[in-house]
């Protein structure tokens, strides 16, 4: 791809193309947490809820350009490197020593293949590209920079490592969350059967009750009222454990694929799934308004609980580990990413805003974990807009477990790891050797990265293995917190998200941009890492004390 071609495919962007650049951002932080926030905001009460959400928004979508800036700068400060090592090299001034793998004398690309290698831009290697071309040559490297690499960049192998390690950890989180909501729609779908019996005449009446709250059944009481009718509630549906493992075999499946583009097809369906279950929510929520009017059982501020809520609001903002890779796909489009990220972000806490307000307006304290739980499961529409939510759900597992996938595997079976090949040491010009000089402290890049290939000389049947292991420990892991959903979504915020989208956007861009940036902006990064770890770690603790007392 020549700079004339880079300029072309700019110059012919179409609407339609707009229109799917904007929607894959949008869906990136769209996800099933839109149905906890109604929960979330009886965490915080009104007021409160409103103003943490605009506060994490804008945090969120700050520190989103942060990391792309992040990733520019470090971009033009390799160019300018290859620039300078290339004009050195034309006037016979080439001072790598190539026997000497462990380190450079100064920041330094030795060619494009070495950087391919690195970061997984294989079409480096493949094109004939000039070296003088360097416009072309930063598209490529743009193109196949993720936030692993920043991370890479920035600390090393620690940084990748760290990044990773989030990465996985709220893929993973997102993924048990998918069984329990699943199990628990499914659960809420059979009635209860209401049977009141009269003590004298003995004479039984059971009627269906749908309105039972499932994690409470065990604080109903069942007893004989001043009339002298005992009321009991006899549950016939399945254990609720078995409906939370039900999708086990399809999520399996699922796993097993290899290839991401098969996802296509099933990624359209869910994102309509989706985009039904919030529609439709949000049309059943002002239906009952309407009609039933305002509870009055709400509260304006809670700060008890308010901990709780800033994990599951920024749990909720799903898009952070993908915004670079959806920034580096927008060939020709790139200028237009600030917009389409303030867009998305502006959607979805919209969608947040709206079905927050109004579920717990028309709920109140009342309001379930999950938000379609409170929809009268005894009629066809609540029946036909929670099967079509689960649907989504069940289409979107594949796409939140691959990376998941992607890192064990690669973490397991890549040369010179736990049960893969002993690794190789070579001296082609295919092997990665980057090394960047931050504040006088300098990162070798030995060419380790989480998209690198598992060798061919794995055998499927162990890569499958390790696949059905990751998404059985998943289910094992929701069946435990089977009651929990709202929880887990506080947990994945407080811990996954919350460094994903706070920290590690702070982190790297003083690391990178130290020396060119002012005071007031250094003192603004901190300000954010400091918030972001400490309200990560009250947040962690109150979720997981609301954990332990409702499984108390």
């Amino acid at each position: 791809m020549s700079e004339n071609e880079i300029t072309s495919i700019r110059s012919r962007t179409r609407w339609y193309v707009n229109f799917a650049d904007f929607a894959n951002m949008a869906k990136a932080f769209i996800g099933t947490n839109y149905l906890s926030v109604g929960f979330a905001f009886a965490q915080s009460g009104l007021l409160l809820g409103v103003g943490g959400l605009l506060l994490i928004a804008v945090l969120t979508d700050h520190c989103c350009l942060l990391i792309v800036k992040t990733k520019n700068h470090a971009i033009n400060r390799i160019i300018a490197k290859y620039k300078k090592d290339s004009s050195d090299q034309s006037k016979g001034c080439n001072t790598f020593n190539r026997t000497n793998r462990g380190s450079v004398n100064d920041d330094y690309i030795q060619s494009e293949s070495d950087y391919s290698a690195h970061f997984g831009a294989n079409d480096l290697e493949r094109r004939n590209v000039n070296k003088s071309d360097h416009t072309v040559m930063q598209e490529q490297i743009s193109r196949s920079m993720s936030y692993g690499d920043v991370g890479y960049y920035c600390y090393g192998t620690f940084g990748l490592g760290i990044v990773n390690f989030f990465i996985a950890l709220t893929q993973y989180g997102f993924c048990t969350g998918y069984f329990i909501f699943i199990g628990n729609t499914i659960h809420s779908l059979f009635p209860y059967n209401k049977c009141a019996t009269d003590s004298l005449s003995l004479a039984q009446t059971c009627t269906k009750d749908y309105s039972i709250d499932i994690s409470n059944i065990a604080n109903i009481s069942n007893g004989t009222n001043s009339t002298g009718i005992t009321i009991n509630y006899i549950d016939f549906s399945p254990d609720l454990r078995l409906l939370v493992i039900s999708p086990i075999l399809i999520f399996i499946l699922f796993a097993l694929i290899r290839n991401v583009r098969y996802f296509g097809a099933i990624s359209v369906i869910a994102n309509v799934c989706i985009l039904f279950g919030i529609v439709s929510v949000f049309g059943y929520l002002v239906l009952f308004i309407t009609k039933n009017g305002l509870t009055d059982k709400f509260e304006y501020y809670n700060l008890q609980h308010f901990a709780i809520f800033f994990g599951m609001i920024t749990g909720a903002f799903e898009g952070i580990g993908l915004v670079i890779p959806i920034e580096s796909s927008m060939v020709g489009n790139r200028h237009l990413f600030t917009w389409f990220l303030h867009g998305a972000i502006f959607a979805l806490g919209l969608v947040l805003g709206t079905l927050g307000i109004l579920g717990y307006l028309a709920f109140g304290n009342n309001i379930q974990q999950m938000l379609n739980k409170n929809l009268p499961s005894g009629q066809f529409l609540a029946l036909f807009v929670n099967v079509g939510i689960c649907v989504g759900v069940i289409l979107t597992f594949p796409l939140q477990i691959f990376p998941v996938i992607e890192i064990i595997e690669n973490y397991i079976f890549s040369e010179g790891r736990l049960c893969g090949p002993s690794k190789q040491q070579s001296t082609s010009e295919h092997e990665a050797l980057i090394s960047e000089d931050v504040s006088d402290s300098r990162n070798s890049v030995t060419g380790q990265h989480v998209s690198m290939a598992v060798p061919d000389s794995i055998p499927s049947w162990k890569r499958n293995i390790v696949r059905i292991l990751i998404v059985m420990t998943a289910g094992g892991l929701a069946v435990l917190l089977r009651n929990s959903f709202a929880y887990v979504g506080g947990f994945v915020g407080a811990v996954g998200s919350t460094a994903l989208a706070f920290i590690l956007p702070c982190l790297f861009h003083l690391k990178v941009c130290w020396n060119d940036i002012g005071v007031l902006i250094k003192v603004k990064d901190i300000v954010i890492i400091v918030f972001g770890v400490f309200a990560g770690v009250v947040s962690l603790i109150s979720v997981v004390q609301s954990m332990a007392t409702s499984h108390g």
